[in-house]
C-alpha cells in the first residue's frame, strides 16, 4: 500500500482557474461548486471557503 501525504489549503482568487478546472474535471463536480457560484452567493451574505488538497508534487 502506498500512502500519499496531502496538504489542504485555502486558496485565493489567483488560483480560480485551478479550482474551476478541478471542479470541471472531477466526475462529481457540479456548477454549484464553481468559483463563480461562490461569488454570486456572497452577494446574499454567504461566505465561501475554497480549499484545495495537493500532494507532495503540488498536484491537485
Amino acid at each position: 500500500m502506498v500512502l500519499t501525504t496531502m496538504k489542504i489549503s485555502e486558496i485565493t482568487d489567483t488560483e480560480k482557474a485551478v479550482f474551476n478546472n478541478f471542479v470541471a474535471w472531477f466526475p462529481w463536480g457540479d456548477l454549484l461548486q464553481s468559483w463563480e457560484w461562490g461569488e454570486l452567493k456572497s452577494k446574499s451574505g454567504w461566505s465561501p471557503i475554497r480549499l484545495l488538497a495537493r500532494d507532495d508534487q503540488g498536484e491537485v
